[in-house]
């Protein structure tokens, strides 16, 4: 299985939504599955509760992102990055 900890979506999460601006956080993890070539099997891997564990990684990168500023909720379930985000992610690409 290749699905990282959530602390590794951090870079992506915050480069997808510094390119595209707002987003749902179904398009985030869409388009974080792209970014970082999951493997389709992973994408519907589901722990033994039944909860998609790849949704719950991108889920737990966004809150933690929001968490320390580098994203606000633009709207329900949309993330949008903050100006602390973008020099996040320009220090630390």
């Amino acid at each position: 299985m290749t699905i990282h900890p959530h602390w590794y979506y951090y870079p992506v999460v915050l480069k997808l939504t510094a390119q595209h601006g707002p987003m749902h956080r179904s398009i985030i993890r869409e388009l974080s599955a792209q970014e970082t070539s999951l493997p389709a099997a992973d994408y519907e891997v589901e722990n033994e509760r039944g909860t998609n564990i790849f949704y719950s990684r991108i889920n737990w990168a966004v809150t933690d992102m929001v968490g320390i500023g580098a994203l606000v909720r633009a709207s329900r379930g949309v993330a949008e990055i903050t100006p602390f985000g973008k020099e996040l992610l320009r220090r630390f690409p």
